[in-house]
């Protein structure tokens, strides 16, 4: 089957301080982004986009489509990671596509993932759009290596 490249390409960022955060990501099918990056980005995904997870200082750990448009949280009960409804601002409904059992390890060039365009600023946002490019080029080094 042909892979759809159709919608947005976003990388999501699993700090080193939240790591377990990336398994509740997975049992719930949730992306959450932080209050001070949730309103701005209500409404930028829609379902059918590209998720790309990375988490600090390990490497490429998954990749997902986005299933339902982002959401912002009415209740502690809809938000299972530490820090609630206070930590985050919006909700992404996704359905995990590639989970690594081994990370990709990415090299950093001048504070830019190596052969992409991604500036290592951008991964400090937790939620933050890339290019088509670079998208299908993180997922290349993913796909030999699924689970």
């Amino acid at each position: 089957m042909k892979f759809d490249s159709s919608g947005t390409w976003f990388i999501c960022t699993i700090s080193k301080q939240s790591a377990n955060n990336w398994e509740i990501c997975k049992e719930t099918g949730l992306w959450g982004i932080a209050s001070s990056f949730g309103k701005p980005a209500l409404g930028r995904s829609k379902p059918g986009d590209h998720l790309v997870f990375y988490k600090s200082g390990v490497g490429l750990v998954g990749l997902g489509r986005t299933t339902s448009p982002m959401k912002r949280p009415l209740s502690r009960e809809e938000v299972p990671w530490p820090g609630g409804l206070y930590r985050y601002g919006a909700l992404l409904p996704f359905e995990l596509e590639i989970d690594l059992k081994e990370p990709v390890k990415i090299e950093f060039q001048d504070r830019f993932m190596k052969s992409t365009s991604i500036h290592g600023s951008r991964l400090q946002k937790g939620f933050s759009a890339i290019s088509n490019e670079d998208g299908m080029y993180l997922r290349s080094l993913m796909v030999g290596r699924k689970k």
